[in-house]
């Protein structure tokens, strides 16, 4: 019984070892994957320092400018309504949703 057990265990290691293993074209191909993978790290590290983006001041105010603008045709927007004369004491806020103010 000892023999069987031994043979299978040899059996069983052998079958890892074969799918554990690469052969040189599988490490070679691995090799390159690795140096893409590194090139590219290296490149997205250093592309802030290679490329420098020219916005001149005046540039760069309008962009500003722009940005509020859309950001408050975005937001909803907060306006008091009046109402009829038989209601003249109180408003309306309207917003998404109306709310009575009195």
């Amino acid at each position: 019984m000892r023999t069987s057990e031994y043979q299978t265990g040899n059996i069983m290691k052998e079958f890892f070892k074969s799918y554990a293993a690469f052969t040189r074209t599988e490490r070679y191909g691995l090799v390159v994957l690795c140096a893409l993978v590194v090139v590219l790290i290296g490149w997205r590290i250093a592309i802030p320092y290679v490329v420098k983006p020219s916005v001149s001041d005046a540039e760069e105010q309008r962009l500003v400018t722009a940005w509020e603008a859309y950001k408050r045709s975005q937001s909803p927007t907060i306006r008091a309504v009046k109402r009829p004369a038989e209601d003249a004491d109180s408003t309306i806020t309207t917003t998404d949703t109306i709310a009575s103010n009195k």
